[in-house]
């Protein structure tokens, strides 16, 4: 599969990478970790640069550089993470829980009880 520079490539798996994260945090580095950004922002996946106190990304597009905030302090870089994470986890259901449907014994049954 495609890397590097072109890990925006439709073989690219960077794709997999990208989708199926609930986030992404890039690290400093180069034209791998530009094109994750580049798919994580095409794709609305939220994401991050964790640049520490002297990193960088560079090569990066305005357009990704506008959707990445930039964090040099992991406390920040952690927020960020929780507050995605949240904004993307469904709301609980009202059910009291799963409970084994024992007229079939086809598996788990969500019911309220």
């Amino acid at each position: 599969p495609s890397s590097g520079g072109a890990g925006v490539a439709t073989l690219s798996r960077n794709h997999i990478s990208v989708l199926s994260a609930d986030v992404v945090v890039a690290l400093p580095g180069g034209p791998g970790t530009v094109s994750e950004v580049a798919l994580a922002v095409r794709y609305g996946v939220p994401v991050c640069l964790f640049l520490g106190p002297t990193g960088a990304v560079p090569g990066l597009s305005a357009t990704a550089s506008g959707a990445a905030p930039a964090f040099r302090d992991f406390e920040s870089m952690k927020n960020f993470v929780r507050s995605a994470v949240a904004a993307k986890r469904p709301a609980p259901a009202a059910s009291k829980g799963l409970v084994r449907h024992s007229a079939s014994m086809t598996g788990l049954d969500a019911r309220r009880g």
